[in-house]
């Protein structure tokens, strides 16, 4: 007997942890716990990983000096494709992101631009479906995700449609806000990157607990929505963009986890438009959440001259009702009035107001749009609008 096929003959099998059965008991300490499809699955995979790593071993004792070490599949190769995998999967995410910034960007500094998106409101529910087809298309069909150049038709197509809702979302908010708001993202994104790398709590295990706690908060965001139509309480706004946020927080730490790899659940690196797009939708809607969560009344106007454009009235949730919306379209006309400014209403609301509360004082200050100038006039406002001053800090008069 040669000396390979005596060591080859004292070489032990692959280790193995004993096989469970569905409906087998098991005894820990006092309790009984009873084997279920869900425990021979994860037996099945444990057993699985023991035999590769195995067979790996074997695999590098039997290489000689003269193989080829390309075909060696080891933890090193298999580490290897999942760095590459994390690395096309935040380049792309970076390209999305800055996309999206420069979008945001653009309907917030050029101003036809902005009123473009103002005066056409309803192109936001278009994005929307174009989203919705988009996001459904890459997580349900294979060939939309893996093959090319589909599944970067469907990519470009759900980051122009995110781009566009996240930029209507910012448009009725000043400067200083959607700074704060991508400040606050960005640390809240860094932070669970980070634990979520580098943490030992694995929250892919806890699938059954991540869906009962979105369930809820969706249901809980959902009833909070209703009922603030019908109430005045300007705690359910922050409630409700709390707990948005810490449903993204969670998705988030999930998604990073399937990503980073060494975790119960993984992302197969062949799936790297499926991955980008689940951080993406992430981090952008809790922008959105963050945005609602530190959002204000506002009158946003564009000075040209001695006209003044005002372009759109802004009131949170939590503020509606409250005749805020009025109180900024009073102070206004008064403030246009008393310094003899021209007005050009770009704002509906303001139309509106206008129409219905007109004076011949007023009318001279007022150069357009030109449908009002030459309109009838509208019923009057409902009088039982809340007249109540809000704090000073409840709302702003900005210039953009």
């Amino acid at each position: 007997m040669s000396v390979d096929q005596e060591a080859q003959r004292f070489i032990p099998g692959p280790p193995q942890l004993p096989p469970l059965y569905k409906g087998q008991k098991i005894k820990s300490g006092p309790y009984t716990t009873t084997v279920t499809d869900e425990m021979v699955e994860r037996r099945e995979r444990e057993n699985e990983q023991l035999y590769r790593t195995w067979l790996e071993q074997q695999r590098r004792r039997q290489m000689g000096p003269g193989d080829d070490e390309s075909d060696y599949v080891g933890d090193f190769k298999e580490e290897t494709v999942r760095r590459s995998f994390i690395r096309k999967v935040f380049c792309l995410l970076s390209l999305q992101l800055l996309f999206t910034t420069g979008i945001i960007a653009f309907f917030l500094f050029v101003e036809d631009a902005k009123k473009f998106m103002i005066i056409h409101w309803y192109l936001w529910i278009i994005a929307l479906v174009c989203f919705t087809i988009s996001y459904c298309a890459i997580s349900f069909s294979e060939s939309a995700r893996r093959k090319p150049p589909f599944n970067y038709i469907w990519l470009c197509k759900l980051t122009l449609a995110m781009s566009y809702l996240a930029a209507f979302a910012s448009v009725f908010y000043e400067i200083e806000i959607i700074l704060m708001a991508l400040g606050m993202t960005t640390v809240i994104t860094l932070g669970i990157g980070l634990i979520a790398t580098f943490s030992k709590f694995d929250l892919t295990m806890r699938t059954g607990l991540m869906m009962i706690v979105g369930l809820a908060s969706i249901v809980a965001i959902f009833v909070l929505i209703i009922v603030s139509l019908f109430t005045v309480m300007r705690i359910l706004h922050i409630v409700i963009s709390v707990i948005g946020m810490f449903l993204l927080s969670m998705y988030l730490y999930f998604d990073v986890q399937t990503i980073m790899g060494g975790r119960r659940i993984e992302i197969n690196p062949d799936e790297v438009i499926f991955a980008t797009v689940q951080i993406y939708v992430d981090v952008v809607l809790l922008y959105q959440y963050v945005l609602m969560f530190l959002a204000r009344a506002v009158l946003q106007y564009r000075a040209e001259g001695r006209v003044l454009d005002m372009q759109v009235i802004n009131v949170p949730y939590r503020y509606t009702g409250q005749g805020f919306a009025r109180l900024l379209a009073e102070t206004a006309f008064t403030y246009a009035i008393v310094n003899y400014y021209y007005m050009y209403l770009t704002c509906e609301y303001m139309q509106k107001y206008y129409l219905a509360t007109k004076t011949p004082e007023l009318e001279e200050l007022i150069v357009g749009p030109l449908h009002i100038l030459e309109g009838p006039d509208s019923e009057p406002l409902d009088p039982n609008i809340i007249y109540e001053l809000p704090d000073p800090e409840d709302f702003l008069i900005y210039n953009s």
